[in-house]
C-alpha cells in the first residue's frame, strides 16, 4: 500500500464530507440522537472495518463517535483510509436522525 501525498489527500478531502486531517489520521465526528444509535453505528462500522480489512480508531462519547483512520502498517494516509472513510459516511447518512 502506497501513502498518499499531501496534495492527493488535500484533493480526497474535497469529495469526503465532514473529514478532515489531525495529527495525520483522517478524522471525523459523527452525532447521533442517542447512546444506542450511536453503539450501533460504531459496531456496524466494525463489519465494515472487518470486511475490508482496514481498522479505524473509533471512540463512543454517549451520542457522539469519533473516528480516526490512518494506515498503521505504512505509517500514513492511504487511498485504503479514503474507501473506508467513503463507507462510514454512507454509513452514518443512514443513521442519522
Amino acid at each position: 500500500m502506497t501513502l498518499l501525498q499531501d496534495e492527493d489527500i488535500k484533493t480526497g478531502l474535497i469529495r469526503l464530507k465532514g473529514w478532515e486531517v489531525r495529527d495525520g489520521k483522517l478524522y471525523r465526528e459523527v452525532q447521533f440522537g442517542s447512546f444506542k444509535v450511536a453503539l450501533r453505528f460504531m459496531k456496524d462500522v466494525e463489519g465494515i472495518a472487518e470486511r475490508v480489512n482496514h481498522h479505524p480508531d473509533i471512540c463512543v462519547y454517549y451520542d457522539k463517535v469519533v473516528i480516526e483512520s490512518v494506515t498503521h502498517d505504512e505509517g500514513g494516509i492511504s487511498e485504503k483510509d479514503f474507501e473506508i472513510a467513503h463507507e462510514i459516511n454512507s454509513l452514518a447518512d443512514r443513521l442519522k436522525i
